[in-house]
């Protein structure tokens, strides 16, 4: 039987098996953690975790190169894991790992900077799509030769992400294959636009059905295409399909029930069971996304002011927040429905009705935008905490729960699930986590937020629980059609098409949560562009290079001060033609880096994170530069402000609280001087709001002189 045609069963069941290594089938970066896993089925009572140390051997020569202890994980999907870390180990070239003490080796591996770009960005992109063109509107979609406006939509976002930021390193011929298809996936949404504005699902087999869903995301793509095509027909139709789908904001009692006992599975319900007819919380991230994106691109107020209302009321009612009944697990995830219990899932799609198109993960984009955007909103304090509390509530707790640290599925009642039930595999999940994630990284300088992302990626790069092969051994499957040492029998056969992936139940097979076990037990194998469009997206943000700028002030006025680095042994850092502006490339998984500026014998040192593809911009004023710490001492309820002036001059002291979950008694703003070295403590006194009693709280100060300034942030919850 062909397991990949016919997306069938893998042999996960709990039998005497060999140990095997899974490796990434596209390879690692080197300024990356790099991880490999051991697999077995074996479980006994008195099982022997150690399986002592690995080595790293060059694929030439057989030399060992690096050699560190195994960790054994413990056991998930019925599987033992042991964890292979060499991240340490930064050297290019091919490599394999062998394991002494059971007699077991690796098939080989690359190392190589940039490995994901270079290996699938064309291919994943303009190449499987020149051969999905035929001779119709668009691009073959899926396996069969449909045009859905998913996969369209999806699709475009990626390639246009993509296209931003690698338009540099392009030549000629592959920028304009690019622009080429940007262009057929804008005029085939356009075909697909009606007179009212909606959009049908598909042109040439389902004319006459529209979804919301769908309609939305063909906006949020037009839209994103105009800022690279600048073309006025796109931009308006994105505005048509907005006014459509903002003036319906309820499903009717049809919309609703077509395809509602596979509804009803996606949510482990049964009859006489319906959803609400207003719309889902994953609908209005989908506004604010596109009301954003539109008030970019026309500066029109009312994208601006409805994306601030969407937004306001998910972040007060629709993120989950009670840790009293969840803090050993997760919090920061949201709820489907407004006055729902149930919880929203990433990936909902299924067949041309209700659920169709929902195959974007927990879309937190507009909510990035929103905080990127509005600086000095009176709601951003709200929306930096929706977007923290998801970050470390919920996708960082999710990630610990495999060894693989993929984003889930979703919350069912009490459990995580991460294969089922779905309509197949989701492979667009993690592409699209990875790109959530990276810009999460940056906003928060945070590297475990930039290892989520690249732990999605290597997902589908084939450092996953792989597929049997031969003598009982597994390998790592790459998803991802002709890239890879293993990898998928997508249906098409097209090099680059990404297939759907692992489901806990068969290919189009939706089973009900209540006849199933959250387990990988099968591979579903049919191609769809929607899984390239997310993986676009999460390359366009994880291979960026990063760039620093930095000024040295004194008094506001520029100086000639002298730049230098600590830890510079785990970065190449690289001048550009612009005084004091660099090019930073991570030669290390350890990603701290620290200036020394040195001006007229004074020196002001600075440590911070570099997250890939970020642009940081750090300016030294001399004459007044301020350091400071934040502390919240929750039994005497009092936040402590220390602030230190580092500079040559005296200084006055500006220092401003903001605040969710906690009310500040008295003013939240306080003014004093501060002399050259002198260090002052800020006492704020505080008190909780009633109904955050039990949900994670957030103080952030934001500390002013004359010319320097300071930002500290602390948060409380009673999982800590």
């Amino acid at each position: 039987m062909n397991l990949f045609k016919t997306g069938g069963r893998l042999n996960n069941i709990a039998v005497k098996t060999n140990y095997s290594i899974l490796v990434s089938q596209i390879g690692y970066r080197p300024c990356d953690k790099k991880m490999a896993f051991i697999r077995n089925e074996i479980y006994k009572k008195n099982f022997k975790s150690d399986l002592g140390e690995f080595l790293v051997k060059n694929s030439h020569d057989d030399t060992v190169v690096y050699k560190n202890k195994i960790t054994h994980w413990g056991n998930k999907w019925n599987i033992n894991f042991w964890s292979i870390d060499f991240s340490k180990f930064n050297m290019g070239g091919l490599f394999y790992l062998e394991v002494p003490k059971i007699n077991l080796k690796s098939e080989n591996f690359e190392i190589k900077n940039n490995i994901f770009r270079k290996k699938t960005l064309l291919e994943t992109s303009i190449r499987q799509l020149e051969k999905k063109l035929g001779n119709k509107k668009g691009w073959q979609d899926c396996g069969s030769d449909l045009r859905a406006l998913e996969g369209t939509s999806v699709q475009l976002i990626g390639l246009i992400d993509s296209f931003t930021s690698f338009k540099k390193i392009l030549n000629i011929n592959q920028s304009d294959d690019f622009r080429k298809h940007i262009e057929v996936g804008c005029d085939y949404l356009i075909s697909c636009q009606r007179e009212d504005g909606s959009f049908m699902n598909e042109l040439y087999v389902a004319k006459d059905k529209n979804n919301w869903t769908l309609c939305m995301l063909a906006v949020i793509a037009l839209v994103k295409a105009f800022s690279i095509t600048n073309k006025i027909d796109h931009l308006a139709s994105s505005r048509k399909g907005w006014e459509w789908c903002i003036n319906k904001c309820k499903y009717t009692d049809d919309e609703i029930i077509e395809e509602i006992e596979e509804t009803r599975k996606l949510f482990g319900k049964y009859e006489p069971w319906l959803p609400p007819r207003g719309l889902r919380t994953r609908d209005k991230l989908l506004i604010i996304w596109a009301g954003t994106e539109l008030y970019a691109n026309t500066n029109d107020l009312k994208f601006k002011n409805i994306a601030i209302d969407y937004a306001n009321k998910i972040a007060l009612k629709l993120q989950f927040l009670e840790l009293s009944e969840s803090c050993k697990v997760f919090y920061g995830n949201f709820y489907a429905w407004d006055n729902s219990d149930l919880y929203q899932k990433s990936w909902e799609h299924i067949g041309w009705g209700y659920c169709c198109g929902s195959v974007l993960p927990d879309e937190i984009s507009g909510i990035i935008n929103l905080v990127k955007m509005f600086k000095n909103d009176k709601s951003w304090i709200r929306w930096w905490y929706f977007l923290k509390q998801y970050a470390y509530g919920y996708l960082k707790q999710t990630s610990k729960l495999t060894p693989f640290g993929i984003y889930p599925l979703g919350v069912f009642g009490s459990e995580i699930r991460f294969f089922g039930p779905s309509w197949h595999g989701f492979n667009g999940v993690y592409g699209r986590i990875a790109n959530l994630s990276m810009k999460l990284a940056r906003l928060f300088e945070d590297y475990d937020l930039e290892q989520i992302a690249l732990n999605n990626m290597q997902w589908i790069a084939g450092l996953n629980i792989g597929i049997r092969k031969k003598k009982g051994m597994f390998k790592g499957l790459s998803w991802i059609y002709g890239i890879g040492g293993n990898c998928v029998e997508a249906w098409t056969k097209i090099k680059g098409t990404i297939a759907n992936g692992f489901c806990a139940n068969p290919q189009f097979q939706l089973e009900h949560i209540d006849n199933q076990i959250d387990l990988p037990d099968y591979i579903t194998t049919e191609d769809w562009i929607v899984h390239n469009g997310s993986w676009l997206s999460g390359l366009s943000e994880l291979d960026k290079n990063s760039k620093l700028i930095i000024k040295t002030n004194y008094r506001g006025k520029t100086i000639n001060a002298k730049i230098g680095f600590n830890e510079i042994k785990n970065f190449k850092i690289r001048k550009t033609k612009i005084k004091n502006n660099y090019e930073i490339y991570p030669l290390s998984y350890s990603r701290n880096l620290g200036i020394i500026a040195n001006w007229d014998n004074k020196i002001i040192e600075k440590d911070f994170l570099i997250v890939s593809g970020d642009i940081k911009k750090i300016i030294i004023d001399f004459s007044d530069y301020i350091q400071g710490d934040i502390e919240f001492k929750i039994n005497e309820r009092e936040c402590h402000i220390k602030v230190i002036n580092k500079g040559i001059d005296n200084t006055n002291v500006k220092v401003i609280l903001k605040t969710v979950g906690i009310k500040i008694k008295g003013s939240n703003k306080v003014k004093n001087s501060l002399k050259t070295g002198e260090k002052k403590i800020y006492k704020f006194h505080t008190e909780f709001e009633n109904n955050y009693i039990n949900k994670p709280i957030l103080i952030r100060a934001e500390i002013c002189s004359i010319y320097s300034k300071c930002i500290l942030e602390t948060g409380f919850n009673n999982c800590e």
